[in-house]
């Protein structure tokens, strides 16, 4: 009995401990009507970038004082897939890896990839040629990656 009595006691305090601490956090309302105030928000001057990336710890450099050589060309590596038909057509899936992408593409004969264009679609095989009458054909086999150099455009970095 005089178990029941101590266990009886613990748990009203307890509960007057939880209760004292629930009441105390919530504000009073005397204090937000003192927090309330009229808050207008006036920008008469432009936001000043160089001192914004000073705060932050960056560096800022202005686009037009940034002279930037973009490469002129790229290694892409292309990889044949697949040859598949799709109604009288036969497609071919090329794997397209640069640098920092991978993308799959279906081609059909005339389409283009970069600055080459499909000529043939053979069994095992396709053949892609440049518009340049200085370069050959190049000929990409099934499960044979091959690594080209890519003209990069004109607009590369530009937004």
């Amino acid at each position: 009995m005089k178990n029941l009595l101590i266990l009886f006691g613990v748990v009203i305090a307890a509960l007057c401990w939880m209760a004292h601490v629930v009441i105390s956090s919530y504000p009073d309302v005397n204090d937000k009507e003192v927090a309330l105030a009229d808050i207008s928000i006036k920008q008469d001057m432009p936001l000043d970038i160089t001192a914004l990336s000073k705060n932050l710890g960056v560096e800022f450099i202005a686009l037009d004082a940034k002279e930037v050589d973009f490469p002129q060309f790229l290694e892409a590596k292309f990889s044949l897939n697949a040859i598949y038909t799709s109604g009288d057509l036969a497609v071919a899936r090329v794997k397209v890896s640069q640098s920092n992408s991978n993308e799959i593409l279906n081609l059909r004969a005339g389409d283009t990839l970069y600055q080459y264009q499909v000529v043939k679609i053979d069994v095992n095989s396709i053949t892609l040629s440049t518009n340049d009458k200085n370069t050959e054909a190049v000929q990409l086999k099934m499960f044979k990656p091959l690594t080209v150099s890519i003209k990069t455009p004109e607009t590369n970095g530009e937004v």
